[in-house]
């Protein structure tokens, strides 16, 4: 049996996927997850966060427009640099 998934969610993902492989030299990035819930609304979620990303499902947001929610969340709790190993 084939799971649907909608179109949205597969763009949301891809999205979301390229911003965290870009932000990976920068900032601790391997605990961090999109995840989407019954109602289709969209949370970014880390080990010490979640946020939601406030998005209406009716009229949602270009590609940029989404990076840039992303970005800004992200921001907010991850706005400093990646520990040296």
């Amino acid at each position: 049996m084939a799971i649907h998934i909608p179109r949205r969610v597969e763009k949301s993902l891809s999205i979301f996927s390229k911003l965290i492989n870009g932000l990976k030299p920068f900032i601790k990035t391997d605990d961090l997850k999109l995840a989407f819930n019954s109602e289709q609304e969209i949370y970014i979620i880390g080990d010490d966060f979640q946020e939601s990303l406030n998005i209406n499902s009716n009229n949602f947001p270009s590609d940029e427009e989404f990076e840039n929610l992303l970005r800004s969340a992200i921001a907010k709790h991850r706005s400093q640099r990646k520990p040296s190993v």
